[in-house]
């Protein structure tokens, strides 16, 4: 099924003749909510109404999303489930923004932790037995209640509402490019992840994507979608032990980079108070900043 938002009918009708349900999205009018998201964003929530409880489970995939193999896995989950934002580093502090305003701040720690983990709704897998006739509903009022600190759009709203009760895949099922890529430094090819995640830009079908030709080979092979003769997908590799290892080799990774990190930072402010002191020197003691100066010459 295609959730689509504002989109000509005629633009449609390729997806309609090769079999896709559509659903066309009237526009949920909550832009302080939306914020820097595009308004189609919170077209998400109406994954949580009662018409999607006429199938047993939905799996949900942002439209920045390649697939590179079986999601059957996911297929038949129990309960909300979801990767956790930035690749097990997401906290629902990342998803707000108080505005310096103590009594926003208060109000919110009497229900919620600031470190308890946030989701990133690129990748949704969930069991519409949690779906009742009001959770719609109830999914906009959370969001109508925490507009003015939500930095996310929708995906906030999720991590508060499911706060405590959704359950975490695998971060391979929504490998968010951007942060393994510019923050770890690692390459796509070292995790074989199922689901790739072009979160920022370049998205996927921009020719300067580093993943613009499978994206295209993909879109060539659309027109062969036929789905009463569906073939088999490419099968998950992902059994328990790969997933272990793939989520200890991250852990390894990501801590190296944190490490990393901090020493680079350490050095830098070294480096800024040596300077800082020379210039003290050089101002009130010159004699003796020369002195040592000639001193680390000669050493060099």
């Amino acid at each position: 099924m295609l959730l689509a938002h504002e989109i000509p009918a005629e633009d449609l009708a390729w997806f309609r003749n090769k079999g896709i349900l559509v659903k066309e999205c009237a526009p949920i009018n909550m832009k302080k909510l939306a914020g820097t998201f595009p308004l189609s964003a919170l077209n998400k929530l109406y994954l949580f109404t009662p018409e999607f409880k006429k199938w047993n489970n939905i799996i949900f995939l942002d439209p920045d999303i390649i697939v590179r193999s079986s999601l059957d896995k996911i297929a038949k989950v129990k309960g909300f489930n979801a990767v956790q934002d930035g690749l097990k580093l997401g906290r629902l502090r990342h998803q707000l923004n108080f505005h310096d305003d103590p009594n926003l701040f208060r109000q919110f720690k009497k229900k919620f932790k600031l470190r308890a983990p946030a989701l990133n709704s690129g990748v949704l897998a969930f069991s519409t037995d949690i779906i009742t006739d009001t959770l719609f509903e109830d999914l906009l009022r959370t969001g109508k209640e925490y507009e003015e600190i939500c930095t996310h759009a929708e995906q906030t709203v999720l991590s508060l509402f499911f706060y405590k009760k959704w359950k975490k895949l695998s971060f391979l099922y929504n490998f968010i490019i951007p942060i393994i890529v510019v923050v770890y430094r690692q390459r796509i090819e070292s995790f074989n992840p199922v689901v790739i995640h072009c979160c920022d830009k370049p998205k996927p079908w921009s020719p300067q994507s580093q993943l613009y030709k499978e994206w295209l080979a993909n879109m060539e092979k659309s027109e062969l979608i036929d789905l009463t003769k569906r073939p088999d997908g490419i099968p998950n590799h992902l059994f328990r032990l790969k997933i272990i290892w793939y989520s200890l080799k991250f852990t390894f990774i990501k801590y190296n980079t944190l490490l990393q990190d901090r020493l680079r930072n350490l050095k830098n402010s070294i480096d800024k108070d040596i300077g800082r002191i020379g210039i003290i020197l050089k101002n009130k003691y010159p004699s003796l900043f020369y002195q040592l100066q000639n001193v680390l010459l000669k050493k060099k």
